[in-house]
Formats: C-alpha cells, sequence, structure tokens
C-alpha cells in the first residue's frame, strides 16, 4: 500500500511537471528577454529511491547525491540544449536470511547521464525559472555483501524544474528537483529516482 501510494504521488508530481513545462513553452513564444550565454550549475542535496524494500528488511532509501548541468546550445534566446551528469548516491538495505549467519547488506548506486532541453524564464532581471526534459542513461549497480553483484543500464525521461536567484555579476545561486526511474539489476519493477539539491550557476 505504501508502495503504491509512493508511486501515485511520483506519477503526480510528473504529470504536474510537464503540464508545467508545457504552460512554460506556451510562455515563451515570442519572448527574448534571456541572455543567450551558456552556463554550469554544480549542486548537492539528497536523493531518495523508491524502490520496494523486502519484507522484514531495514532499507534507508534517503543519501546524498550532486550533479553537474552545462548549458552550451541556444535553439533560441530562452530554449538551450544541456548536458550534465546526476549521481543519486547509494540506497542500503539490510535483510536477514535463514542460509546467512548475519543479516546479508546490499546497496543500489545509481548515476545518470543526461541530454535534454532546459526552457529559462525571466521573473525579472535577478530571478529566473528553468524547465527540463531530456533522457537519462541511467546505470544501476546492485552489491551484495555476499560477493554478488549486478547492474543495469537503461534510457529513462527525466523532467526538471529548478530556481536561479542572481548573486553578483555571472554567479547566481539555484536550486533545483530532478525525477527520473531507476535501471532494476534484477530485471524486476523499476523504483522511481528524485533528487533535490542547491548550489551555484556560473554564466559565460
Amino acid at each position: 500500500m505504501i508502495r503504491r501510494l509512493r508511486r501515485v504521488a511520483f506519477m503526480g508530481i510528473a504529470k504536474m511537471m510537464k503540464k508545467m513545462w508545457v504552460a512554460a513553452m506556451m510562455a515563451a513564444v515570442g519572448s527574448s528577454a534571456m541572455a543567450a550565454g551558456g552556463y554550469v550549475e554544480a549542486s548537492a542535496g539528497f536523493s531518495h529511491v523508491n524502490q520496494e524494500c523486502p519484507a522484514g528488511g531495514n532499507c534507508k532509501n534517503n543519501k546524498p547525491a550532486f550533479r553537474l548541468i552545462g548549458g552550451f546550445y541556444h535553439l533560441n534566446p530562452m530554449l538551450v540544449a544541456e548536458v550534465g551528469y546526476l549521481n543519486f548516491g547509494k540506497a542500503t538495505a539490510a535483510l536477514a536470511v535463514n542460509t546467512q549467519p548475519s543479516p546479508v547488506k546490499g546497496s543500489l548506486h545509481s548515476s545518470a547521464l543526461y541530454a535534454g532541453l532546459a526552457l529559462r524564464l525571466p521573473v525579472d532581471e535577478d530571478i529566473g525559472l528553468t524547465f527540463r526534459v531530456g533522457g537519462a542513461n541511467v546505470r544501476s549497480q546492485l552489491v551484495l555483501s555476499t560477493g554478488a553483484k549486478s547492474e543495469a543500464t537503461r534510457t529513462n525521461l527525466l523532467l526538471g524544474m529548478g530556481a536561479e536567484w542572481r548573486i553578483e555579476g555571472n554567479l547566481s545561486a539555484m536550486a533545483a528537483v530532478d525525477l527520473t526511474k531507476t535501471s532494476d539489476p534484477n530485471g524486476g519493477g523499476r523504483g522511481s529516482l528524485s533528487m533535490v539539491t542547491a548550489g551555484v550557476r556560473y554564466a559565460f
């Protein structure tokens, strides 16, 4: 039941972000108020892996995370092609197994290479909003304390949104939320990945 509620919540957030992205695209038509330079973002925070925890297991799904994003080519003054790297950290679990003298521990590490489009909307000369959509090549690796390892790579949809506040010159503070899916190394159901980070953006 809890997993179902989490999945419904994730899908609701994703649908809301899609609607906001479409609305932002419509608002951008005819506007050219954003400068046409490139930028680099570096931010850190926490991720959440919404993967089913085995019955009787002790799972920790909230872990430190970081991301690096670069905007390098403007399709128009507001729509930018981006690439980036997102590290969602390691979710861990421990499960008692009858055939083992101590609980079996496992870690699921997920990271992604991202390429997509970002729509940057100015609120005023010092504050802006960003809506991004693209593909994330997600690599998930499962490692067990027994020595067993498995991994999977899959390209998933990535949705994101963020805000920036100019500090001085080309330097801005920023915060962002990014959503995608895991690649299940065991071939079962995929969980959701979310990341909330804060950091800096440097424009050039």
